[in-house]
């Protein structure tokens, strides 16, 4: 079989954000390392590792809680959804980094691995469009179920082809009552199936898959990969959604200004467009200067403290 090298539109950033979180793991491994594995001890908050159960597999996940509160609290949380190829943490571990931010200001926030992705043991090729979405619907079951989580006050962070996801569960599922995107190019599928051009979904219909060089890593797409984006309409499902919502961009990334489709596409009437002056797709993040990374982050927080007021409870 061979290996399909052309990469297009909005994927040619996801082929440097794979690049750029292989170097960042390999820069800063071991504090990502310690995240994803048993418990994990900040000021602001704790960290645990943990395995929720789907349909037949295990989605590895990290679950963050303040500090603030004790062990009888519990707190509003945020879902955080990467994207194509990267994994939980994300690119210089930006949602690592946000979940700290969030424990301090009161929230958890869990963050899961993908199919193939991270810490998942499933093969790339179990990696599709709906087991995104039905892996984040688990995702927030699992958080409405938690003892520490305030079921009432969920909020929804995707980034990349993460926020693509959301924008269909936000759609989808009521039990979103915030949404965050970051660096994200909400299309449907139509057009989302030629994303690596029309010679990968070819060779996809003839072998079952395709092998993609996104240039760091190579990323082996089922044909179900392709079917389900093909057969997604993240633009009609954001319709349906009504919440706040809150779109980040870099100014300089080769996406803007089509990034926010799903901005005029939601049935939101709170909406807000951050763009951040000079940054790429990843905002610099693997830069010495981490100014426009923690711009988003920071953003987001706050963002966050003002749309899901937090309502910590204390137990007797």
């Amino acid at each position: 079989m061979r290996t399909v090298s052309r990469v297009v539109g909005w994927l040619a950033l996801v082929a440097a954000l794979v690049a750029i979180v292989g170097s960042a793991q390999a820069g800063a491994g071991t504090r990502s390392k310690k995240a994803h594995h048993g418990k994990g001890s900040h000021a602001c908050c704790i960290e645990r590792h943990v395995e929720i159960q789907a349909n037949g597999y295990t989605i590895p996940g990290t679950f963050t809680t303040p500090r603030a509160g004790g062990a009888h609290a519990h707190y509003p949380a945020v879902l955080l959804l990467h994207g194509t190829a990267s994994q939980k943490d994300e690119v210089g571990n930006m949602y690592l980094r946000l979940a700290q931010k969030l424990g301090r200001l009161g929230y958890a926030s869990l963050r899961i691995d993908f199919a193939g992705s991270g810490d998942s043991t499933l093969p790339q090729t179990a990696f599709t469009y709906s087991e995104e979405v039905a892996d984040a619907k688990t995702a927030l079951t699992w958080l409405s179920d938690n003892r520490h989580v305030d079921a009432d006050a969920l909020g929804l962070v995707g980034f990349s082809q993460g926020g693509r996801v959301a924008a269909t569960v936000a759609g989808t599922d009521v039990r979103v009552k915030a949404l965050t995107t970051w660096s994200t190019w909400v299309e449907d599928g139509s057009t989302a199936v030629n994303t690596f051009g029309p010679e990968a979904y070819q060779e996809a219909q003839q072998n079952g898959q395709v092998t993609v060089d996104l240039g760091f890593r190579t990323w082996t797409f089922s044909l179900a990969w392709f079917e389900t984006i093909k057969n997604s309409h993240p633009l009609q499902d954001i319709a349906n959604y009504q919440g706040p919502l809150l779109g980040i961009d870099g100014s300089e990334d080769v996406l803007w200004p089509q990034t926010k489709d799903e901005l005029y596409a939601a049935g939101s009437f709170d909406e807000t467009l951050h763009v951040v002056p000079g940054a790429d797709h990843i905002y610099h993040v693997l830069d010495a200067d981490q100014t426009q990374a923690e711009d988003v982050m920071d953003t987001t927080a706050t963002w966050f403290s003002q749309k899901l007021a937090p309502r910590v409870h204390h137990g007797h």
